[in-house]
């Protein structure tokens, strides 16, 4: 697991460190499953600063955010990787949960 991705209590709940270029601190964001829904997932996008943590409805949304706190292209590219890999990773364990 590269350094900048934590688990945070259970192995379905892994985020990611969002930095800058320069190693600022931008934000966290976390794809776990939803609670609603188990066929769906979350996106949180939890800021730096006084900012909430809030869901987004897509990445699109999280790459906007990103843009926001003036991410440079290789963090956005980094991030959006890690999302894949847990997206992928989420449908496999619910593939496997099916059989």
């Amino acid at each position: 697991m590269p350094e900048n991705e934590k688990e945070m209590g259970e192995p379905a709940r892994t985020c990611r460190i969002v930095q800058d270029a320069r190693g600022k601190g931008l934000g966290h964001v976390c794809v776990l499953p939803s609670k609603e829904d188990p066929v769906k997932v979350d996106i949180i996008w939890s800021p730096c600063g006084a900012a909430p943590a809030r869901g987004l409805r897509s990445t699109a949304e999280l790459i906007n955010e990103l843009k926001k706190q003036d991410a440079d292209p290789e963090t956005i590219e980094g991030t959006m990787d890690f999302v894949d890999r847990r997206l992928r990773a989420l449908d496999t364990s619910r593939t496997r949960r099916a059989v």
